[in-house]
């Protein structure tokens, strides 16, 4: 994977946090084949997920947003998502699992204003649409340890829902405002289905083709 990879050397230096013996064990083997990491070594980030800092703090789009402070005064967040009733479990509830993830650097052309449902048919069987955590981890661990600025100024519409009503017409979504400068900010939101943004897009996640050895 080269620069696209993204280990635990990454998550030691740029977000101070160091699994456990137990939590790397978790972790030692890598669930997609190798075959599969050739075919996406040029177009996908493999990185290590985290689910919490070593206080045992959830590490949730909140809590990145304090440890992703410029030092400024300047906000992560080009909003303020946690006073957001609609964005609340995505922001302060949500966090990653303890494991690989192998995802799109770059979103799908053809995916770039369509509505969800149609995105949705766009992915492969191998794929799937990650949550709004997901995306603002990679965005800022791809940021600090390879300076590389992800889905720049488009509107990524994410798995998690709307807590309230007709949640299925209700996605949250992700947009990268930051402009080459962490102070620019990333805002969080949530879109109505029927409402489109010309740069609303899909980025594909993998999914892990090796089974867990018990």
């Amino acid at each position: 994977m080269g620069a696209n990879f993204l280990g635990l050397e990454e998550v030691i230096e740029h977000l101070g946090i160091t699994p456990t013996p137990e939590e790397w064990k978790q972790v030692s083997t890598i669930l997609y084949s190798e075959e599969t990491l050739t075919e996406c070594k040029n177009s996908h980030f493999l990185f290590l997920g985290v689910a919490q800092d070593n206080q045992n703090v959830p590490l949730t789009i909140k809590k990145m947003g304090q440890m992703f402070c410029t030092g400024r005064g300047k906000n992560l967040f080009a909003s303020r998502p946690a006073e957001s009733h609609q964005c609340q479990k995505a922001t302060s509830d949500e966090t990653l699992f303890l494991r690989w993830y192998l995802i799109r650097k770059s979103s799908i052309i053809e995916s770039r204003g369509r509505p969800y449902e149609e995105q949705e048919k766009l992915l492969a069987c191998h794929e799937y649409r990650e949550r709004a955590v997901v995306y603002i981890y990679l965005i800022l661990l791809a940021l600090a340890a390879r300076e590389e600025m992800l889905f720049e100024n488009e509107t990524l519409w994410c798995q998690d829902g709307y807590d309230g009503p007709n949640p299925t017409y209700h996605r949250i979504y992700v947009k990268n405002l930051q402009g080459g400068a962490l102070c620019d900010g990333i805002r969080i939101g949530f879109l109505e289905i029927p409402f489109l943004y010309p740069d609303q897009a899909l980025v594909p996640a993998h999914k892990p083709d090796l089974v867990t050895k018990s």
